[in-house]
């Protein structure tokens, strides 16, 4: 599978024996489509100076904001 910028040239081996070329683009090390936003990581850090991680778990995640996803 040779790698060139941005995009990674695949073929898809099909059970008929049919072969598909594409070209899709490359996941950057560290980066996926669920990321938590960094206001709530400031928020959680300031919440972790005073509360304890059962009391800042108990902050329902629809009152302070959307999380990211885990397990996806």
């Amino acid at each position: 599978m040779p790698k060139k910028g941005a995009q990674i040239e695949a073929a898809l081996h099909w059970v008929g024996g049919a072969v598909s070329r594409v070209e899709v683009p490359k996941g950057r090390c560290g980066e996926h489509r669920y990321v938590t936003k960094p206001e709530l990581v400031t928020l959680v850090r300031d919440l972790a100076a005073e509360f304890t991680d059962d009391q800042i778990a108990r902050i329902p995640a629809h009152f302070v904001c959307a999380v990211a996803r885990e397990g996806e």
